[in-house]
């Protein structure tokens, strides 16, 4: 192992500094001489045999693991983004923001065009508000037909875009104005890597005429789930040609797949971008409820509309030598 060397927050900052400073005097580490394949850093590219990949999870420390060091660096400049950078190589230590039973929503999300990946994040950031839970925005996997540059974000496969570098938000004193918790994808991999047991998922399906609220209805049931992905119930087409038993056959199957995507620490598919796309429903946009009463209706749908989008560049070519943590080039 040839070194330990991570910036925490501000106020631990001349902890690490000294202890590297110790480091160099008593054992000879030489911190600052590192390649840039033996020393991986999470605000900059992480190649992986020619590919870019930075995802988090068993895909970070499986790397950081063949090359025999650790090295993460985090920039303060950058905000909340430090934070990110320490979940994203597994180097933040929280017991409390790893509470195995925190209320989380999730959902897959496919890439089909900007509109309608922005839609669907305002979409879970809604629901996530209106039922109080935490929300983990996954790795989203696009078809290999778009990528514009070689090599690019090709992990075991599949082409992703890292869930944490999705959603930007409107921040005022360091706060981001709709006072929504986003986790990183591997949030449930490291519980159970480090922390607890961690709980099964709970998979609540949507039809293609339910709205948001119907959604968010559904989701109101679930209180004794802290675990909840949503997904489209594909086969609700299928009552004129499938039996009762058939339909249970094909749902069972249906969610065992969700299952292990939501078990995986990057989120990988069991079945190819080309196979997904033809049965994948994005979920209503929150513009349709705009008439909805309440807290959860015009006022909120404004505040998102205003207060969020996502990356502009999403998986267009990279600006320059540095990725985005939520910040443009």
């Amino acid at each position: 192992m040839r070194v330990l060397s991570m910036s925490f927050l501000s106020i631990r900052q001349m902890h690490v500094l000294d202890g590297m400073r110790i480091g160099r005097g008593t054992f000879g580490l030489k911190y600052a001489y590192f390649s840039h394949d033996s020393a991986p850093l999470l605000d900059k590219l992480v190649l992986e045999r020619g590919n870019t990949v930075e995802l988090g999870g068993e895909a970070i420390a499986d790397m950081l693991f063949d090359k025999r060091s650790i090295a993460m660096h985090s920039t303060c400049y950058e905000k909340s983004t430090k934070v990110m950078g320490l979940k994203a190589s597994n180097a933040f230590w929280n017991p409390k923001y790893y509470a195995p039973l925190r209320p989380t929503i999730t959902k897959q999300l496919l890439y089909v065009d900007d509109k309608q990946l922005l839609d669907e994040v305002r979409s879970l950031v809604w629901l996530s508000i209106v039922t109080k839970r935490s929300l983990i925005i996954p790795n989203v996997l696009a078809s290999q037909d778009i990528r514009q540059q070689e090599p690019y974000r090709n992990y075991k496969e599949q082409l992703f875009w890292p869930g944490f570098r999705v959603l930007y938000l409107k921040t005022t004193d360091g706060q981001n104005d709709l006072a929504v918790e986003v986790l990183e994808p591997a949030f449930y991999w490291r519980v159970s890597r480090d922390y607890a047991d961690i709980p099964s998922p709970t998979v609540i399906y949507f039809k293609p005429d339910d709205d948001l609220a119907t959604i968010a209805d559904k989701l109101a049931q679930l209180k004794e789930s802290p675990r909840v992905i949503v997904h489209y119930d594909s086969y609700s087409f299928s009552t004129d040609v499938l039996d009762a038993q058939q339909q249970l056959q094909l749902r069972r199957a249906v969610e065992l797949d969700v299952q292990v995507w939501a078990n995986d620490s990057v989120g990988l598919h069991p079945r190819p971008y080309a196979e997904q796309v033809q049965h994948y429903q994005r979920l209503p946009s929150v513009k349709t409820i705009r008439g909805l009463q309440g807290l959860a209706g015009s006022e909120l749908v404004e505040r998102l509309i205003s207060g969020m989008r996502t990356c502009n560049g999403i998986f267009g070519p990279l600006p320059g030598s540095r990725n985005c943590f939520k910040i443009c080039q």
